[in-house]
């Protein structure tokens, strides 16, 4: 298996896994740092680290590492690591949790909490007070999902790149046309297709 880039940079000596090069550098580093989680971790699931490496197996090794769930001893040990928090770059990603997390235990669970939050919210609001609308647990994201979201982001700039030109063209908004029964407005519509799916 070839490093994708054996040139190490100069600075931190977290910069091979940081940088998520692949290859043996970013392996070797791992097992330096975290062997005894890694081999725990893959004991629960089967595998027996030093066989694997033995049998020089080090490409299906650094598959199964990155696939280890968030709940593994490698994860738990990665969050409690102060020098790889200081030189990590602050996430970006959703929070949303994977599918292969998303068991029915999970889905039922985080129903319930977010049924509870919305019973705290209207008992608070029966009792007077101004209560805010709970924000509902993170649910798995698929790519029907991020396809649905493009198209909502489409639709919506289709939308105002209209109304825009609308404005330039000095025609009425639905808020600005007469509201009295005898008085109506028409307007020549010249309509541009939405943008396709």
């Amino acid at each position: 298996m070839e490093d994708e880039d054996p040139q190490r940079p100069h600075g931190s000596p977290l910069q091979p896994v940081l940088r998520r090069p692949g290859g043996r550098a970013r392996l070797v580093w791992l097992l330096t740092r975290y062997r005894d989680q890694i081999e725990a971790d893959l004991a629960l699931i089967g595998w027996d680290l030093a066989a694997l490496w033995t049998a020089r197996r080090w490409r299906f090794l650094l598959n199964l590492i990155d696939h280890l769930p968030r709940t593994s001893h490698l994860t738990a040990a990665m969050a409690d690591d102060d020098e790889l928090a200081e030189n990590s770059p602050e996430p970006t990603g959703s929070s949303a949790p994977t599918l292969t997390e998303w068991s029915p235990t999970v889905e039922r669970l985080t129903l319930a909490v977010d049924r509870l939050g919305e019973l705290i919210a209207a008992v608070y609001g029966a009792a007077g007070g101004k209560a805010k609308a709970p924000k509902p647990l993170p649910r798995p994201i698929t790519a029907r999902d991020r396809v649905r979201s493009k198209v909502r982001q489409r639709k919506r700039a289709h939308v105002l790149a209209e109304l825009g030109r609308a404005r330039e063209e000095q025609r009425p908004s639905m808020a600005e046309l007469p509201t009295a029964p005898d008085e109506r407005y028409t307007a020549a519509r010249t309509r541009t297709p939405p943008p396709k799916e």
